[in-house]
């Protein structure tokens, strides 16, 4: 969807057979618009790849949306979002915006924070900001495109303007 605004848009998967399944116009999930979304873009200013860190070299948002299932105590599972972000952290050579998308605990983001750091990150290379779930399932391509007054980023901390609000490139 960002790339429907103008983005260059990379979405990185471990699972190689899902990368390569995208990549050839299959849709893995029901959401109204996104085959005619995904056959205009993928290519041109949208790709899928299963490297990670060459995707954080080129970004300047970098969106974890990982799962997070429930253990057997009911608590949010973070070790996706935990190995996710250890290694971000090491391509984080410049500044960045990481942005946490995955339904997580409140104040997960200054946890993401000190993982970044304790992982080797500079913390002047990288804010960390969170995107709270907005889109209704089945219309999450016109929920993004037209909110209606709804909230799309609460930033928390951010120092210096994001590069990539403009879509002029």
């Amino acid at each position: 969807m960002f790339r429907e605004l103008g983005h260059v848009v990379t979405c990185v998967d471990i699972d190689v057979a899902k990368v390569s399944a995208l990549e050839s116009g299959e849709v893995p999930i029901y959401e109204e618009g996104l085959p005619e979304l995904l056959a205009r873009h993928r290519g041109k200013r949208l790709h899928f790849s299963a490297d990670l860190l060459s995707a954080v070299r080129v970004a300047e948002a970098i969106f974890i949306a990982v799962g997070t299932p429930q253990s057997p105590s009911g608590e949010a599972d973070l070790s996706y979002v935990e190995a996710s972000v250890r290694e971000i952290a090491t391509e984080l050579k410049e500044y960045k915006v990481v942005v946490e998308k995955s339904t997580v605990p409140v104040l997960t983001n200054q946890w993401i924070r000190r993982t970044l750091r304790f992982s080797g990150a500079r913390e002047e290379n990288f804010d960390v900001i969170s995107n709270p779930e907005f889109l209704r399932e089945g219309t999450a391509i016109e929920d993004f495109l037209y909110l209606t007054g709804l909230l799309s980023a609460l930033i928390l901390n951010v120092r210096v303007p994001w590069r990539g609000a403009s879509t002029s490139r």
